[in-house]
């Protein structure tokens, strides 16, 4: 139970960071969608925190981004995972 609530926590962490990303850029969810190669609809279920997200998906949403390493610490923290670099 602990777990799931946890869970949930992060994954609504990333979904706010997500939302506050493309609306900074002014990006649609298809731009990210195209750019990251995701489905336009998991970019969605992110946003939404109806789905958690894997490290490879934090990762390869931050290289569309444009993010060095070290940037996408705090993603990646957001989503639950360990930082990419010190």
């Amino acid at each position: 139970m602990l777990d799931e609530a946890h869970d949930s926590s992060l994954t609504q962490r990333f979904s706010t960071l997500l939302k506050g990303w493309r609306a900074k850029c002014g990006v649609s969810r298809l731009d990210m969608s195209l750019r990251s190669d995701f489905p336009q609809k998991h970019i969605s279920f992110l946003e939404l925190a109806r789905t958690t997200t894997s490290r490879g998906m934090v990762m390869r949403i931050g290289v569309t981004r444009g993010l060095q390493l070290h940037d996408r610490n705090s993603p990646l923290l957001a989503a639950g995972f360990a930082p990419a670099c010190k």
